[in-house]
């Protein structure tokens, strides 16, 4: 037969291996999408090429919380919605901000935007 302080430290520590609860909350805030105009044809192609070829660059922020207490776990991130990328793309591209993209703009986005976006 085991002693009493023996039976209480094995049932504490089956108990604390026991394992723990676990919670994930991802959030994926969206904003509306920028109403762009391309110059010509050319322009919207090469945009729209550029800005696909990169996709998701996986950004996002995390906050992670451990209670060893309670024996829970939690993790909430925040993901960038995708008309956050676009606009943001829209921004970078339309270099004097009319609203309206040439092919000149559209090709410095092209060979611009995939190295900036990587460095996000």
């Amino acid at each position: 037969m085991l002693n009493r302080p023996l039976l209480l430290l094995l049932s504490f520590a089956l108990l604390a291996g026991a394992g723990c609860v676990s919670y994930q909350e991802p959030k994926t805030p969206d904003v509306m999408r920028t109403q762009v105009a391309f110059a010509s044809d050319k322009a919207a192609r090469t945009f729209y090429e550029a800005f696909t070829a990169v996709g998701d660059t996986g950004r996002k922020t995390e906050r992670e919380t451990c209670t060893l207490l309670f024996f829970t776990y939690t993790k909430t991130g925040t993901v960038p919605g995708p008309n956050v990328l676009f606009n943001e793309a829209v921004r970078f591209c339309d270099t004097n901000g009319d609203g309206q993209i040439t092919e000149a703009e559209a090709d410095i986005f092209a060979r611009t935007w995939a190295g900036r976006a990587a460095r996000k």
